[in-house]
Order: structure tokens, then C-alpha cells, then sequence
């Protein structure tokens, strides 16, 4: 292979890894936070952040809130663990 196109296949290697190194940088919360919007029809709505780390983790969370919002008609609950790169870089 000629030194050139070392080169060339060096930075592009190169460009790409600097391009995935940034977008690999997240945010994510430090403790527990509550928000409850004002009433809409008489009925409550919570919003409960957690920080995690593993999907065990986030069991633990939805039981939680299970427990202490034990007279709630249903829960609605999303979670991401880690970086997924497919749908983090773009």
C-alpha cells in the first residue's frame, strides 16, 4: 500500500473515531427528582427521574413507585441503560 493512502486511511479511521469520542459524551441526573404538573380533571400526574446503571436498577425504581403511588389507576414508565451508538450518534 502506498504511504498515501496509509495516510489517508489512518485519518479517515481517525476522523471518524474523534467524531464518535464526542457524541459519546452524555448528560444524565445525580439523585432522585420528583415533579408533579397542576391538575388536569381532578387527576394527579408525577414525574419521577432516577439515576441507573443497570436494568435491575430500574426494576427496583418502578417498584418503588408502585409502592408509594400505590392508588395510582397505571404508571408509565421509559428507561435507556448506557450508550447505544445507533441511536446516540445520530
Amino acid at each position: 500500500m502506498l504511504d498515501l493512502q496509509k495516510l489517508l486511511l489512518f485519518f479517515r479511521k481517525n476522523c471518524i473515531l474523534i467524531i464518535v469520542m464526542q457524541k459519546l459524551i452524555y448528560t444524565t441526573v445525580a439523585e432522585k427528582f420528583v415533579y408533579e404538573i397542576p391538575k388536569i380533571k381532578g387527576s394527579r400526574f408525577f414525574g419521577t427521574l432516577f439515576p441507573i446503571e443497570t436494568k435491575e436498577q430500574v426494576e427496583e425504581c418502578i417498584e418503588d413507585v408502585k409502592k408509594q403511588f400505590h392508588d395510582a389507576t397505571h404508571n408509565c414508565y421509559a428507561y435507556r441503560v448506557g450508550i447505544h451508538i445507533r441511536e446516540d450518534l445520530f
